[in-house]
């Protein structure tokens, strides 16, 4: 509200303002400073508030200034009197107030929500987009409108009982960007393969490691959980497994290329977005690397003309595993024990007597009872984070400064995990067409775990219940030399402290040559350092039978020290124009990249006092000490570029080139070229649409096909590799010195080539409300690195070569709603993906066959493999007239497994069972990965869960789960007793007979096998962001307080194990978290 004044009152002085938005005392000091008036205000005006105006005489800047602020001005003299106009109670009166909403073209808008600010009341628009309002109402009362989709409005009901209102549609959608190799695309213009996901779905999960953040969320990503170990990271596949060798994806972060490895070590707060690069089209500008896809991360950056804004984030977890095993008591194990040994023909090992004794507890040294996994896996561990980042800026500069810390406790005594991480993004605006940026990133991360610690929950399980802990004199309890009291171990036997730490720098600079065209030029440095030093220590050991045992005996010491150092020398030239309807935008680049590395390390044995940690204190001499050391280096040129066109924004070309050379390759064979194109159609922008304008927003069809390659080719391959060993002749009874070609190098060597088809569909409907978008992709790869045999008449192996063909092919389907009633707002995002794999070609290397596993032509990699039971042997009868295993068959009983004789020599069965009879029995990899994510919010309440699974899968229970020494009580409950009938056996038992040894009954069998599939409620949460009335008091723009939990409950039909985690049961577990958390931010974002 503005008042007028008398005209004579007016000046007419002139100001010429130095901006066009200003805070109210800003504007008042301007004037001030460049006239002769001075200001006088009543002290209830907030005079921080922001205002606009324009150059021009007092009146007319004061007067748009104060437009809307409920400030008066008024001259009196040379003074300028400013007051606050006292807010009336506004009259209220019963009435009806009805209405239309519709967009730009006239159609109504069903689901408008209609509000009336400040006040509860509310609806929404009919099918014809009518709404009716029907309460105590004022003249005075705003109507807020909102529409997902749609720009909001607010409009003042005044003496109206109709208002009819167009809401437009939000070009903010229309024009949303997604990061793609070396810049930015409008996303309905993207023809290619990509997902994306934001910093608001990051932060809707709160996770220490980022990868843990795409699981589920992404489809076509398979996310591995190595299990809780504090520091773990998690490996990633994109779209399956199209290759022998390693198939982690190109990580790139702030335009630099780098490894998986600092992806895991990124500070989740700091990520602005990850685009997922799935195909030929999107990846091909990285060329000779992007085969198995590319994660194109874009961190925070601050604002200009923005004050500054703190942001602050605290979590504490506390972390149990999601199975512990219920483990046999030592009489129970020790009757079972028995039963095994009787069943094998073979004396029993403890008498009534001693079993007695296991109960009574009256001989603790010898005949104890100990649950080692609850002796030496605490039930719980503890995690914190906390982060702070400050971001802001001025008129020609901005920033983002950033540190957190995270701390982790392991479900091992002394393991423990520590992690620090600080960036900083600074941006300059040098003058109007030249603007620089320069960024700084430091981490650090520091484990310690006991030595062997990878042997731990192998002992853990294979240790026997009457063993005790200690004895009574206080000497460790020990079963045999090939068990080790893994107590014991942890606490004496040693340790293992590892950290990394990494620096990365960054500088670049744009020049805009002239409208259109960009200059871009971008160097990087990354350090690396990594380093460990492991401790073992002797430890003195009392065996069941008295006698005395060492373990880790010699002592000793080891240290090693990496250095790694990649430096990235960027150029690029960007032109956009448009011409009419049509839209041309062109890349051409160059990259050179330069790494280094070395390392050294050394070891020495026998430390004469368990206390000194020093190599130098050791007394190893001859094989008892060692040392190693050496050092590599690549580098990689490359040449890239781009060309999009679209015409009217329905229809658009793609096309990538990279033109890659690399160390890698043998001279004359360095450089590769990888082409790609793509296409699209927006349908739904022709006019034969015109009749789905009112439900259809997009409608996209998208095509593209391209080479891509593989980069993970070990160093050297072309040249010869001379071996030294200092053992290498014997001459006069003594070992000499010797060197000796230790490969014959292929000079032919060249990348995996992987030729890549996709087709896609992107959907919008109801404004966006509900999308979907579906691909379906073929990718085959030839020239996989292979050991191609050679004649034995040779002597040495040959380098690997360019040999293998694989193909792997799949689908992807993302489907999302997303609306709001009223204030409650809620979304619903489905995904489900499915892929698979063939191998081709082996040339004659193949099969590969493991204990469980085959790689073979015309199947799928890694296979599973094995015998195939046919139930329990029933009768002797049977085992006289059945195949079998001929160094079994004396030793078969009622009760074992019996198996099918499908094959033999001559590929008909042969009455025996050998490794003929194994088969293809199923698939160890995930099919069918989903993901639901659910929100909802209200009133600053806001609930989320996060449902993830996988639909097919398959996994033998194996190793320690299934074996009596493992102690899994349910096992061994369900087992064939020989103490019930026959039928009695064939309705309860789901398990064996027990025996001593692993003959018959522990072959890898389709017995065995189970079906891995899971439905998994991945995350939990639920938070409540207090009022800005209440926080605005203390200057906060938003404080939330947040429960999550993650992995609560599973679904599967997978026994005793977590589906997700290793199946012999010997690992550290998978964990289930709950935990709390704030979230602060000061100043407006």
């Amino acid at each position: 509200m503005v008042s007028s004044v008398p005209l004579m009152a007016q000046s007419t002085t002139k100001v010429q303002l130095s901006a066009k938005e200003f805070s109210l005392d800003k504007l008042i000091k301007e004037i001030e400073s460049k006239t002769n008036f001075t200001f006088v205000f009543d002290s209830s005006i907030d005079l921080k508030q922001k205002v606009n105006t324009t150059s021009g005489d007092i009146s007319s800047i004061l007067k748009k200034a104060l437009d809307h602020k409920d400030i008066t001005f008024e001259f009196i003299g040379k003074q300028i009197v400013l007051k606050k106009v006292k807010a009336q109670a506004p009259v209220t009166k019963k009435r009806l107030l009805t209405g239309k909403v519709t967009d730009e073209t006239g159609e109504p808008l069903i689901g408008v929500s209609v509000l009336v600010k400040g006040t509860t009341m509310g609806t929404v628009t009919d099918l014809d987009g009518m709404f009716h309002l029907n309460g105590d109402l004022s003249d005075h009362n705003m109507l807020a409108f909102s529409y997902i989709g749609m720009n909001p409005k607010e409009l003042q009901i005044g003496q109206n009982n109709t208002i009819n209102v167009i809401l437009e549609a939000d070009t903010k959608a229309l024009d949303e960007v997604v990061v793609v190799g070396y810049g930015t695309q409008k996303k309905l213009n993207v023809t290619g393969a990509i997902d994306v996901i934001s910093s608001e779905s990051l932060e809707k999960m709160p996770v220490s490691n980022i990868t843990q953040s795409l699981q589920g969320s992404v489809p076509g990503i398979i996310i591995t959980d190595g299990g809780g170990k504090p520091g773990t990271s998690l490996s990633i596949n994109v779209r399956g497994q199209g290759t022998l060798g390693s198939t982690e994806p190109l990580v790139v972060i702030d335009g630099i290329p780098t490894g998986i490895g600092d992806f895991n070590i990124l500070n989740p707060n700091d990520i602005e977005s990850i685009s997922v690069l799935k195909d030929a089209s999107s990846a091909a500008i990285y060329g000779s690397r992007a085969a198995n896809g590319v994660l194109v991360v874009t961190t925070k950056k601050g604002n200009k003309e923005r004050k500054p804004v703190i942001n602050f984030s605290y979590n504490y977890s506390s972390q149990a595993p999601t199975k512990v095993p219920q483990m046999l008591n030592s009489w129970e194990y020790a009757e079972l024990r028995n039963e095994q040994l009787t069943n094998s023909d073979k004396m029993i090992q403890f008498t009534p007597e001693e079993i007695e004794l296991m109960k009574n507890g009256m001989d603790p040294d010898n005949f104890s009872n100990v649950n080692w996994w609850d002796q030496a896996v605490k039930s719980h561990n503890d995690m914190q984070n906390v982060n702070l980042r400050i971001s802001g800026g001025g008129n020609k500069m901005s920033y983002m400064v950033s540190g957190g810390y995270t701390s982790q406790t392991g479900l091992i005594d002394y393991t423990d995990f520590k992690k620090y991480n600080a960036r900083a993004n600074l941006n300059f605006q040098i003058i109007d067409n030249l603007d620089a940026s320069a960024s700084i990133s430091y981490y650090r991360d520091e484990t310690q775990v006991p030595y062997n610690y990878d042997r731990f929950f192998g002992e853990v399980m294979n240790m026997a219940p009457y063993v005790p802990v200690k004895k009574q004199n206080g000497d460790w309890g020990h079963l045999n030399n090939e068990t080790t009291n893994p107590i014991a171990w942890i606490k004496d036997g040693g340790y293992r402290k590892s950290y990394d730490e990494n620096l990365s720098m960054s500088m670049s600079a744009n020049w805009e040559i002239f409208k259109g065209l960009k200059l871009r030029g971008q160097a990087a440095y990354n350090h690396w350092t990594p380093g460990h030093t492991e401790i073992s220590k002797t430890i003195e050991m009392t065996n069941e039978d008295g006698s005395q045992s060492l373990i880790n005996n010699p002592n000793g010491v080891s240290r090693q020290l990496i250095t790694k150092n990649l430096i990235v020398l960027q150029g690029l030239l960007d032109y956009e124009k448009q011409f009419g309807s049509h839209n041309v935008h062109a890349l051409l680049g160059y990259s050179d990249e330069h790494y280094t590395s070395s390392w050294v390390g050394g070891w020495r044995w026998y430390v004469p006092d368990n206390n000194m940690e020093e190599i130098d204190g050791a007394t190893g001499s001859g094989d008892a000490q060692g040392t190693w050391g050496s050092s590599d280096e690549w580098r990689m040129r490359s040449y890239f570029g781009r060309v999009n066109y679209d015409f009217a924004g329905k229809y658009f070309v793609e096309g990538n080139f990279r033109y890659d050379g690399s160390s890698r390759l043998a001279p004359g064979h360095h450089y590769t070229f990888f082409p790609s194109g793509s296409v699209g159609w927006r349908i739904s922008e022709e006019p034969f649409m015109n009749f789905s304008r009112k439900y259809l927003d997009n409608l996209k069809l998208r095509a593209s096909y391209g080479q891509l390659g593989n980069q993970s080719i070990s160093l050297y391959q072309y040249a010869e590799v001379i071996t030294t060993d200092p053992k290498g002749y014997m001459f006069g009874h003594k070992w000499v010195p010797g060197s000796y070609i230790g490969k014959l190098p292929n000079t032919e060597i060249g990348w995996e080539i992987s030729n890549i088809f996709n087709i896609g569909i992107d959907l919008g409907f109801f404004n966006n409300r509900l999308s979907a978008t579906f691909d379906w992709y073929n990718k085959k790869t030839n020239d996989i690195l292979l050991d191609v045999p050679v004649s034995s008449v040779i002597g040495i192996p040959v380098s690997v070569q360019n040999a293998g063909k694989m193909k792997n092919w799949g689908w992807e389907l993302l489907v999302g709603w997303k609306d709001h009633i009223n204030q409650f707002n809620y979304s619903a995002t489905f995904s489900l993906s499915d892929q698979r794999n063939e191998v081709l070609d082996l040339k004659g290397t193949g099969p590969f066959k493991g204990d469980r596993t085959i790689t073979q032509e015309g199947y799928a990699l890694n296979t599973l493999y094995a015998y195939v039971a046919d139930g329990f042997y029933t009768s002797e009868e049977e085992i006289a007239n059945s195949p079998k295993f001929e160094g079994y068959a004396s030793q078969l009983k009622v009760g074992d497994i019996k198996y099918k004789d499908l094959s033999g020599p001559n590929g008909v069965p042969d009455g025996k069972i050998d490794s003929y009879d194994k088969t293809y029995v199923g698939w160890s990899a995930p099919r069918f990965m989903y993901g639901l994510d659910l929100t909802a919010e209200w009133k600053g309440l806001d609930v989320r869960a996060f449902l993830q699974g996988v639909g097919k899968r398959d996994e033998y229970v194996h190793g320690q789960i299934i074996y009596l020494s493992g102690g899994f009580k349910h096992i061994q409950e369900d087992r064939w007793n020989p103490n019930r009938s026959v039928e009695d056996n064939l309705q309860h038992a789901k398990y064996p007979r027990l025996t001593d040894g692993q003959g018959n009954n522990y072959e890898m069998s389709t017995f065995w096998k189970h079906n891995a599939a899971y439905l998994r409620l991945k995350n939990f949460q639920i938070g409540y962001t207090l009022p800005k009335k209440w926080t605005s008091k203390v200057t906060m723009e938003k404080v939330r307080f947040y429960f999550s939990g993650n992995n609560l409950f599973t679904l599967t039909k997978f026994p005793y194990v977590d589906p997700e985690g290793n199946s012999s049961g010997a690992y550290y577990p998978q964990l289930r978290t709950f935990s709390f958390g704030v979230d602060i931010t000061i100043g407006k974002n």
